[in-house]
């Protein structure tokens, strides 16, 4: 099966005083072609399954893949082919928004004239082009937040794990978002419950604790994990 997989994921955090605290127990998931929107209220695990999908958590047990690559056995080569934008977006100082974009592509593996003209084109997606030569760290919260799907955009890649990209964005960025999103083979999006926009996805994932609920297109529902 091609695409984005999680088998059999098992994933907790040590809280001092409290043991274990588990996450996700025995997770199974394919992530369909399109844009699904991993719903839930805060603290029901969605960055973390997010983050477990993008190799910034390892889980305790289980297998991530895209298509014939292990993320494990793989890293470098998984990692080029999917992009992560986290929650959390921080410019890192000293660098010009191009720079921080152009960065990013170079993490993926890009060569250098190759991130430099894909953060160009990048940031034109975002409408960012203007402010290429500013500081990034002088830019509005809603403008890093584009900085931050921009850098994830640089490197082309096949699957996109966004979480919150929304987050501080106008109306008007917000639609910019999903114009981009419809163009992605692969997009997979955690946002709260209360986001209007998750409803026109290709899919719906809503986490609920340790128990995952589907919704496809055809609006049947069913019970992927628990």
């Amino acid at each position: 099966m091609n695409g984005l997989q999680l088998r059999d994921i098992t994933f907790s955090y040590r809280r001092k005083g409290q043991g274990e605290l588990a996450v996700q127990q025995h997770l199974t998931w394919h992530v369909p072609t399109g844009v699904t929107a991993l719903l839930g209220i805060n603290g029901a695990g969605k960055s973390t399954l997010l983050s477990i999908g993008a190799t910034a958590l390892m889980p305790k047990g289980g297998k991530v893949s895209l298509n014939e690559l292990d993320s494990h056995a793989q890293q470098t080569q998984f990692r080029t082919r999917v992009a992560w934008m986290p929650q959390q977006y921080r410019a890192a100082p000293g660098l010009t928004v191009r720079e921080q974009v152009a960065y990013s592509g170079w993490l993926k593996g890009m060569s250098r004239d190759d991130s430099w003209r894909g953060a160009t084109e990048a940031l034109a997606r975002v409408s960012l082009q203007d402010l290429a030569d500013r500081p990034a760290s002088e830019l509005s919260g809603g403008q890093q937040r584009r900085v931050g799907l921009a850098s994830a955009l640089v490197h082309d890649a096949e699957v996109l794990l966004l979480d919150e990209p929304t987050s501080g964005l106008d109306p008007e960025q917000r639609a910019m978002f999903r114009e981009l999103l419809v163009k992605a083979g692969w997009a997979w999006i955690g946002l709260p419950v209360a986001d209007g926009w998750a409803w026109a996805c290709t899919s719906i994932l809503l986490a609920l604790g340790t128990a995952l609920w589907a919704w496809r297109p055809n609006w049947s529902i069913e019970v992927r994990a628990s």
